[in-house]
C-alpha cells in the first residue's frame, strides 16, 4: 500500500513541470496583452489629439518593464518544463519589479496634482524597491545567514506595500487595470493623469495578492533554512499556498472584469477594448491552471513530508533480546551465537 502511494506520489512530477509550464506561459502571455493594452491606449489617445501627461510617460515606461517581464516569464516557462528552476529569469523579473516600484514611486512625485497621500505612498514605493533590492543580494549569498537575512527582507518588503496601499486608502478587487479599461469610458479614465500606476505596479497591489507575498515570503524564510535538509518540502507547501491565493485573484479579478463590463463601451471602442478583453479570458484561464498547479505541488511535497514521517516512524526498534543475544570476539570482532564456545570467524574460544 505505502509503496503504491509513493509511486502515486512520484508521477505527479510531471504532470508538475507540465502545469508549470502552462501556467507561467499563460500568465506571461496575459501580462505581455496588458502591456500592449497600455500601447494601444496610449496611441489612441495620441491619435485622438489628447495631450499626453508625466503620469502617462510613466504609464509608458510601466508597461514596457511589464513588457520584459512577460517575455522572462514566458522563457522561464520552458525552463520548467525541463525540470529545471529558472533562476536567472527569476532574478532578472525580481530587478524589473524592483525598478517599477522605483518609477512609480517617482512618478507619483513627479505629478504636479499629486494628493499629501501619494508623497507617503510614494516613498514606501521607493523603500520597498530598496528592501528587496538588499533582500535580492542576501538571497545570492553564499551562507545560509545571508540567505535567511535575505528572505526577513522579503517579509519588510511586503510589508512596506502592504503599508503603502494603507497608505494610498486600500485597494479595490482583483483586475483592477482590466477594470479600467473594461467599464469606464475612455475619455473619463484617459483624462485623468496617473490615475492607474498610482495603486498599480507590476508586482501586484490587491490584499489578496499582498497576503500571497505575505505567505511567500515565509516560505522563502523556511527555504533558507531547511535547503539542506529533508525537511525542506515544507518551505515548498508554504510557498505553494502562496500561489494558490494568487491564482484565486486572478480568478476572481478576471472573471469580475468580464463580468461587469459595459459590454455597448467594450463594443463601441473596440479598438481598445479588444486587448483587455482578451486579457481577461487569458489570465481567467491562466488563474485556474495556476490554483491546479498550486494543488498538485502541495499534493507531491505534501506527500513527500508524509513519506519522511511514515519512514521515521517505521524504523525498527531494536529489542533487548536482539541487542544482547549473541556473543562478540574479542580477536576478531564477529559476532557469534549465545550457544558458541568458539568464534565461528577465527576459532578463539568465547567467553
Amino acid at each position: 500500500m505505502g509503496t503504491s502511494v509513493t509511486k502515486s506520489i512520484e508521477s505527479l512530477g510531471p504532470y508538475l513541470r507540465t502545469l508549470g509550464m502552462v501556467s507561467l506561459f499563460l500568465v506571461g502571455l496575459g501580462m505581455l496583452l496588458e502591456a500592449v493594452s497600455g500601447y494601444i491606449d496610449l496611441g489612441y489617445g495620441a491619435s485622438h489629439g489628447f495631450v499626453l501627461t508625466t503620469g502617462d510617460g510613466i504609464w509608458a515606461a510601466l508597461d514596457t518593464l511589464l513588457l520584459i517581464i512577460s517575455l522572462l516569464t514566458i522563457i522561464a516557462s520552458v525552463s520548467v518544463q525541463r525540470g529545471v528552476f529558472p533562476q536567472t529569469m527569476v532574478m532578472g523579473m525580481v530587478l524589473l519589479a524592483i525598478l517599477s516600484l522605483l518609477v512609480q514611486g517617482g512618478g507619483m512625485l513627479a505629478i504636479s496634482i499629486s494628493p499629501p497621500s501619494w508623497v507617503s505612498a510614494a516613498a514606501l514605493a521607493i523603500a520597498a524597491a530598496l528592501v528587496l533590492l538588499i533582500g535580492l543580494f542576501n538571497l545570492r549569498g553564499p551562507t545560509v545567514g545571508m540567505k535567511f537575512t535575505g528572505g526577513i527582507f522579503t517579509l519588510a518588503f511586503t510589508i512596506l506595500l502592504i503599508t503603502r496601499l494603507s497608505a494610498i486608502g486600500g485597494a479595490p478587487g482583483g483586475g483592477y487595470s482590466l477594470s479600467s479599461y473594461l467599464l469606464y469610458p475612455f475619455t473619463a479614465y484617459y483624462f485623468d493623469p496617473g490615475y492607474g500606476f498610482t495603486a498599480l505596479g507590476i508586482v501586484g497591489f490587491t490584499f489578496l495578492v499582498l497576503a500571497a507575498y505575505l505567505i511567500v515570503s515565509v516560505g522563502v524564510i523556511f527555504y533558507t533554512v531547511l535547503q539542506k535538509s529533508r525537511l525542506v518540502p515544507i518551505a515548498w507547501v508554504i510557498t505553494i499556498v502562496g500561489f494558490l491565493l494568487y491564482g484565486i485573484e486572478m480568478a476572481w479579478g478576471n472573471i469580475a472584469a468580464l463580468g461587469n463590463a459595459d459590454w455597448s463601451y467594450v463594443s463601441s471602442e473596440a479598438t481598445v477594448t479588444v486587448t483587455p478583453v482578451i486579457t481577461a479570458i487569458v489570465l481567467a484561464v491562466a488563474a485556474f491552471v495556476v490554483i491546479a498547479t498550486a494543488i498538485t505541488g502541495m499534493v507531491f511535497y505534501g506527500g513527500n513530508l508524509a513519506e519522511i514521517a511514515i519512514a521515521q516512524l517505521s524504523i525498527p526498534q531494536t529489542t533487548p533480546v536482539e541487542a544482547t543475544a549473541g556473543i562478540f570476539c574479542s580477536k576478531c570482532g564477529a559476532k557469534n551465537p549465545a550457544e558458541n564456545a568458539f568464534c565461528g570467524k577465527c576459532g578463539k574460544k568465547l567467553g
